[in-house]
């Protein structure tokens, strides 16, 4: 995501089996510089302006790191309501909630499309399950997410290839898209055109407006993950 300063702050992820060997650099002069190291497998940013501060999904915890590179774990493992099993992306909606996708069970093979939830994470108070499989059957293992207005949340599949829409009020879940592979990262531009990556087949579509089909701008990527 996005700094202060406009710099990009980028989670690299470690291997799954070690520890703290995972790490947030910034983009300074066309290199990365290491900016907060000793995570364990971090995924999903997001900068959250009145917090001053970078918010990472780091697999069962949400870690914050200050403006000096300080991090320090925000939501630990034990303050949801579930245990998380693979925390992926991150999105604010500027009042006062963060909202994690938790992509399911991982395994050998990757993830096999069991578990999968969205946390609303209050600043103030603790998380609570926004939907999973059991208020939604669409729900299989969410990954990308975006805030697309202020009563609605779109969520990018990585186990079905699908874009959903959650409404925000009561977790209601319905399909927008399909056809998107491995699903990982969702973004909008300042003309509301929506960004979609394809993990698995090394793709990038455009939904120009609400209701289009998707197009493929690009493509030949080892692995399209998360996009800003």
């Amino acid at each position: 995501d996005i700094g202060p300063d406009g710099t990009a702050g980028v989670a690299f992820g470690g291997h799954r089996s070690m520890k703290r060997d995972g790490s947030v650099v910034v983009i300074k002069g066309g290199k990365a510089v290491d900016f907060a190291t000793g995570l364990d497998d971090p995924k999903g940013i997001i900068f959250v302006a009145p917090a001053k501060a970078f918010f990472v999904a780091d697999i069962d915890k949400i870690v914050r790191i200050d403006l000096s590179g300080k991090a320090s774990v925000w939501k630990k493992a034990e303050d949801f309501p579930v245990k998380p099993l693979f925390l992926n992306d991150i999105e604010s909606d500027g009042k006062g909630n963060i909202f994690v996708s938790d992509s399911g069970e991982f395994g050998e093979g990757g993830l096999k499309g069991k578990g999968a939830k969205i946390f609303r994470v209050p600043v103030f108070g603790k998380p609570t399950v926004l939907v999973d499989e059991e208020k939604s059957p669409l729900i299989k293992g969410t990954n990308g997410l975006r805030l697309v207005s202020e009563y609605h949340l779109d969520v990018l599949d990585f186990h079905t290839g699908e874009l959903l829409r959650v409404r925000l009020k009561d977790g209601k879940t319905e399909k927008v898209a399909e056809g998107f592979g491995g699903g990982d990262g969702l973004a909008v531009d300042h003309w509301g055109r929506l960004f979609l990556s394809d993990w698995k087949n090394g793709k990038v579509f455009c939904i120009e407006r609400p209701g289009d089909k998707p197009k493929l701008i690009a493509e030949g990527f080892k692995a399209a993950a998360d996009i800003c």
